[in-house]
């Protein structure tokens, strides 16, 4: 399978790209009037055609940062439904900015590894920009800028049901702290913008969903892992 999609409740499903092992969590929200995906992946396999046979294509695409494991398919998508930050578009088309040394054959499939050895930055052409507030209908998200891991990360809340689309900001795991525009000062205050948020489950960048009775945890052992570099 070129993705993996995974209902998690009436309007949200997550997916995933099954042969990469290093995997990003995409996340699509429907809403009465609009559709929103949140991230595209590596871009290798066309999750533009993909949400279409499914009649799920977004009306909104926002990528959490500018790494190729989270915004590689956006030039997939019409630029229309493109929206990216002021930052976002000032990184999209510097290519040291993807993160491409984290990308590893051995992390990859041997059905996909032929596909990725040419594997190369594809930004969109163009995009709208992104504003503070995305308008789903009966969804409504704040778009918070949240740099640390990137300069260009940014958080989604959704505070009428606690939801919260961290991105790279925060997972369980461990962090990447050696990426051109990381910075770990930064990261920190992120973390603590994230843990002053109403909070009910936190849908991260990578790895397991963090309900609420884990996320505190969780988020010291992050500012740990930030404290010690």
């Amino acid at each position: 399978m070129s993705f993996n999609i995974k209902q998690l409740s009436q309007d949200l499903w997550q997916i995933i790209e099954p042969w990469f092992s290093e995997h990003a969590n995409l996340f699509l929200l429907r809403g009465t009037k609009k559709t929103l995906l949140i991230d595209t992946g590596l871009g290798v396999e066309s999750l533009s055609d993909f949400l279409f046979e499914r009649q799920l294509s977004p009306d909104v695409v926002v990528t959490t940062h500018c790494h190729f494991d989270h915004c590689g398919g956006l030039a997939q998508f019409s630029p229309e439904t493109i929206y990216l930050t002021d930052r976002q578009a000032k990184n999209i088309s510097d290519s040291t900015l993807w993160g491409l040394n984290y990308l590893n054959q051995e992390d990859v499939n041997i059905s996909h590894r032929q596909a990725l050895q040419n594997y190369s930055s594809k930004p969109p052409a163009s995009w709208q920009q992104l504003g503070h507030n995305i308008d789903l209908g009966d969804y409504q998200l704040s778009v918070i800028s949240a740099p640390g891991h990137t300069d260009d990360s940014i958080i989604l809340h959704e505070s009428s049901r606690g939801w919260v689309f961290t991105g790279d900001t925060f997972y369980e795991g461990k962090l990447y702290l050696d990426l051109p525009n990381t910075n770990t000062t930064n990261w920190i205050k992120s973390l603590e913008i994230i843990s002053n948020l109403e909070t009910t489950i936190i849908y991260p960048g990578h790895n397991n969903l963090v309900e609420k009775s884990k996320s505190i945890d969780l988020l010291e052992v992050a500012c740990s892992q930030l404290k010690a570099d």
